[in-house]
């Protein structure tokens, strides 16, 4: 485990042309020692037609910021989704995302009376699957960028999560 693999994220040279959305060269292979931390309100269809959309968005924003926090000056690409979010993380911050995330799923249950599924998986269990996942970083302005993601490795991660608990964080 590398600095350079903790300062994957950081080190991704940014475009700001929407152009290069498409551009292979701006996408690079996440680091097979990273972890992919997928957070997901489960029922959030329901929730959500009940009248708990912000409930919804709180949640899934919480887990992005606990993350976030818990890894301090690290830079981490995330991907927000509404009812959750996908949360790339490096060897050497997993244990702290795992204790900031289990507070947040306290929270959701505590405070919202929704569950907060939570799965871990390693980034090369993705890949010894079949998967592919190449992160980029578009600059939004001077000082905001915005990871992207492409491959398939991204849904077989949220299938993982939705089909087996065997990366459940409890």
């Amino acid at each position: 485990m590398t600095k350079s693999s903790l300062d994957f994220y950081k080190n991704l040279t940014a475009f700001s042309d929407e152009k290069d959305i498409f551009n292979e060269a701006f996408y690079h292979k996440l680091p097979e020692d990273w972890y992919i931390i997928i957070s997901d309100v489960k029922a959030s269809t329901k929730a959500i037609e009940e009248g708990y959309y912000k409930d919804v968005n709180i949640i899934g924003v919480a887990s992005i910021i606990a993350v976030k926090n818990a890894c301090g000056d690290t830079k981490i690409p995330f991907i927000f989704g509404g009812d959750g979010a996908i949360i790339f993380v490096p060897p050497q911050k997993v244990e702290l995302a795992k204790k900031a995330i289990t507070v947040s799923k306290k929270k959701a249950a505590e405070q919202f009376n929704l569950d907060l599924r939570i799965s871990i998986i390693p980034a090369i269990d993705i890949y010894k699957s079949g998967g592919e996942l190449f992160i980029s970083k578009m600059k939004l302005s001077s000082s905001a960028t915005i990871a992207m993601a492409k491959g398939n490795g991204i849904a077989l991660a949220e299938d993982l999560t939705k089909k087996t608990d065997m990366y459940a964080l409890n």
